[in-house]
């Protein structure tokens, strides 16, 4: 099997910023139009197995034609098959830095985000508040404590289209000892949850400078980020039905809370 993969990613951004007293706001916006084009072909426009003398399981394409799960009977076969993946992302977003007295700064803004996988796993209303605070503690660059928060959003690539989108559709023909089956596989995916939610993480993070001399600095910090939400394919009843949706939300671990955290503490000394 040979598969060829192109990918086109156009993507327009612009921002404008513009200095009012001690505020410097900013504002602006993404698009993005994503596109992973595959083509997928077998050598000699069929896959065949033989285990053993007298068995054969030859696997090709299907086409959009009529093709009955009877063996023998007539199938549309193609040589080869090309899937298109498609993926938009957009963002808008506000931002205020200030000084609210000499040698603190805050950064304060929102952001707004839209990612969209292909005509049926749609996010549209991503929201994530970004905070960010710097203190000059003595006003000579000598010193610096700082602490920031923020929420994010996962970028979905477009190569998830193979699980929400579409697949390879494919035709076995399978011969064994005289007797012959086939199976179609239709290139179905998988369903989505209904109200499933968009990944989100949660950041914080607080840290310390010191310039000891003018050529070594000391800082540490600590960060702790919590991922909210994760999306995957998840088994939601006993009849063993999958669907795309938050782990933890629905199905066997109803309430059980799929969180993920982490923490980072570092230390480090600089010398010029």
């Amino acid at each position: 099997q040979l598969v060829s993969s192109v990918g086109y990613r156009p993507t327009l951004t612009a921002d404008v910023a513009k200095l009012v007293g001690n505020h410097v706001l900013r504002t602006g916006g993404t698009f993005e139009d994503t596109r992973l084009v595959t083509s997928t072909r077998f050598t000699g426009n069929e896959l065949e197995r033989s285990l053993i003398p007298g068995h054969s399981d030859k696997t090709r394409f299907l086409g959009e034609g009529v093709c009955l799960e009877e063996a023998g009977t007539p199938c549309d076969y193609r040589t080869s098959s090309k899937l298109n993946y498609r993926t938009r992302y957009s963002a808008l977003f506000v931002e205020d830095t200030f000084l609210p007295w000499a040698g603190f700064r805050v950064d304060t803004g929102v952001r707004w985000e839209l990612m969209w996988v292909g005509p049926r796993l749609h996010f549209s209303d991503e929201i994530s508040p970004r905070l960010g605070l710097a203190w000059d503690l003595k006003g000579d660059g000598s010193t610096r404590w700082w602490a920031s928060m923020g929420r994010t959003h996962a970028l979905l690539p477009a190569g998830m289209g193979v699980n929400v989108i579409d697949r390879d559709a494919t035709v076995r023909d399978i011969s064994f000892g005289g007797a012959e089956t086939r199976r179609v596989d239709r290139g179905a995916v998988f369903s989505i949850a209904e109200d499933v939610q968009p990944i989100a993480q949660d950041e914080l993070t607080t840290g310390f400078e010191l310039g000891v001399i003018k050529a070594l600095r000391f800082s540490t910090w600590i960060q702790h980020r919590v991922l909210r939400r994760g999306l995957d394919t998840v088994q939601i009843n006993s009849a063993g039905d999958v669907f795309v949706d938050n782990p933890g939300r629905g199905g066997t671990f109803t309430g059980d809370a799929a969180v993920r955290d982490s923490t980072v503490v570092a230390a480090d000394v600089l010398i010029a």
